[in-house]
């Protein structure tokens, strides 16, 4: 099973790629901005880190345990998705 997986706390470039961690700003700690990243991100697009539009699928979303805040980060994640009315659940694979 393959899955198309995206990130709520990382930026992103214009190209579609992840802004590189070597970056300061390549992390998104606010729970909030990261949140409204996610709700673009199923929307199908995110917005780079220069603000423009760009086409994304994903069929997951993660967020990094070792990213500063990651559980308040998920907490308010999985609460505007559902919110929204989307089924939060973990990724099962079976072999």
């Amino acid at each position: 099973m393959r899955c198309a997986e995206a990130f709520a706390d990382r930026r992103y470039e214009p190209d579609g790629t992840l802004r590189s961690r070597k970056h300061a700003d390549a992390l998104i700690h606010d729970p909030a901005e990261a949140a409204q990243q996610a709700m673009t991100i199923v929307q199908g697009k995110v917005i780079a880190r220069d603000g423009s539009e760009v086409p994304l699928h994903a069929d997951t979303l993660c967020i990094h345990s070792d990213t500063p805040g990651s559980p308040q980060i998920a907490a308010q994640v999985a609460k505007a998705l559902r919110e929204a009315g989307f089924n939060v659940t973990p990724l099962t694979l079976s072999q």
